[in-house]
């Protein structure tokens, strides 16, 4: 037997917003204090402030990775992969996600959580096909 898979990521639209979970959502629905992503993802990083007194020019609004401008003032702080989530105690850092745990076992055999990603491992006496994961 051998251990093999692979996934094609999901590709939004450029007027598109992708949620944590990979869920595509219309830009406009970012920050609009519904949650319109099933993981509330396009809500955990806002910040708005009035007279857009606070922006993205000013130390990136403080975000630990991307910052965006929102159109209707303030900003949305968001992480640099899918292997990070914003922190839902300050909605500025990224956390770590344990894809492993989170997204269900996503490899054929076992799965290792590591910083910002997943790698797959196959059981002693199996043989690694391909990667996934890193």
């Amino acid at each position: 037997s051998s251990c093999s898979g692979t996934k094609k990521p999901t590709v939004c639209e450029a007027d598109q917003f992708k949620c944590t979970n990979k869920q595509c959502i219309s830009a406009s629905q970012v920050c609009n204090n519904v949650q319109d992503c099933e993981d509330a993802s396009d809500e955990n990083g806002c910040h708005k402030s009035p007279q857009n007194a606070v922006n993205c020019s000013v130390g990136n609004g403080g975000c630990e990775h991307n910052c965006t401008d929102l159109p209707s003032g303030g900003f949305y702080c968001s992480c640099n992969n899918s292997g990070f989530a914003v922190s839902k105690e300050d909605s500025k850092t990224c956390d770590d996600v344990d894809e492993c745990a989170s997204w269900g076992n996503k490899c054929p055999q076992q799965c290792l959580n590591i910083k910002g990603s997943f790698k797959c491992q196959c059981w002693k006496e199996f043989v690694d096909t391909g990667t996934k994961g890193l």
